[in-house]
């Protein structure tokens, strides 16, 4: 550690504190690499993440969020300042606030117009925004600055075997322990669908050896995520990179902020009832629909995975000099 110039730690909010004590040269020096898709928090046991303590790099979308409404809403979870709704009143949609009459809180200090005119908080207009729910103005997110986002990248493209065109299998779903997530109330009536449940833990068709997934994604007729929130992950960008259609309860698109990449009814399909998913999986077993939204998929995938060759650069420079 003495000879260490930058340390990184998945719980670097709670940790970093603890390094710099005992190894001084580390102080400002640490980065956390937040690996969860949630939202920003503050958990005693894992530190502040809505304040972050050091500099942050995440896949959590949450965090492209420029503006945020300090007024919370707990036990209202219907009701907040985004929409669809977020509890905790994370601003991800400026075009559904409005500018107010008072100077922007984050630079109405500078009189330097290139810097008003690049403010990532009022979008050059110099005006505050207000929440349209009537909290009153929206204030810079207090991550903004501290936190890179990133999309994992897709390093398997090597694997990938051609679609089957027609005459497709079983829909399937990869998923750790589906009975535990928040669609667990789904399983049962997508396996009465035809849908196969892969994956370790209380997953009901078991785990199926890594190897054979690009095998079964290349003859599956879809993807039928079993899943309401967590990180983006490799179960979304195999099939999305194979030209597997994926559908999904409309609940998980919302809550990991996949906007970029999960485009309803062009990159994907959403449910939210039995009788919705029983819809979808009927309508992609026209084989020209199903390669419509696996190839969408497909394109959509590639375009925001290497949107961004030298934002990490930039930002690593920035923080640590």
């Amino acid at each position: 550690m003495e000879k260490c110039t930058i340390y990184v730690d998945v719980n670097g909010n709670f940790n970093g504190p603890k390094v710099w004590q005992k190894w001084p040269h580390l102080t400002n020096r640490v980065l956390t690499y937040f690996i969860n898709g949630g939202e920003p928090r503050n958990v005693p046991d894992k530190g502040d993440c809505q304040t972050p303590a050091t500099p942050m790099m995440t896949t959590a979308q949450h965090y492209k969020s420029t503006l945020f409404c300090p007024t919370k809403h707990p036990n209202v979870e219907a009701f907040s300042c985004d929409t669809p709704p977020n509890p905790r009143g994370y601003w991800t949609n400026t075009s559904l606030s409005h500018p107010g009459e008072a100077p922007c809180p984050a630079c109405s200090s500078f009189d330097d117009e290139f810097t008003t005119s690049t403010c990532e908080v009022c979008k050059g207009g110099g005006l505050q925004y207000l929440c349209p729910w009537g909290c009153g103005p929206l204030v810079p997110s207090p991550w903004l600055d501290k936190v890179y986002v990133f999309y994992p990248m897709f390093t398997r493209q090597d694997r990938i075997l051609p679609r089957a065109q027609g005459a497709y299998e079983a829909p399937v779903s990869f998923v750790h322990n589906c009975m535990s997530w928040g669609c667990q109330a789904f399983v049962e009536p997508a396996r009465k669908l035809g849908v196969k449940a892969y994956g370790g833990g209380n997953s009901p068709d078991g785990l199926v050896p890594h190897a054979d997934c690009f095998k079964i994604l290349s003859k599956a007729l879809c993807t039928v995520y079993l899943k309401g929130g967590g990180a983006v992950d490799y179960s979304i960008l195999e099939p999305m990179a194979a030209g597997c259609p994926t559908t999904f309860h409309s609940s998980y698109v919302h809550n990991c902020r996949l906007y970029e990449l999960l485009e309803l009814g062009v990159t994907c399909l959403t449910w939210e009832t039995e009788e919705e998913m029983q819809r979808v999986i009927e309508r992609l077993r026209i084989p020209a629909y199903n390669r419509q939204i696996g190839e969408a998929g497909r394109e959509r995938l590639k375009k925001v995975l290497w949107n961004d060759p030298t934002g990490f650069h930039n930002f690593m420079r920035k923080v640590f000099g």
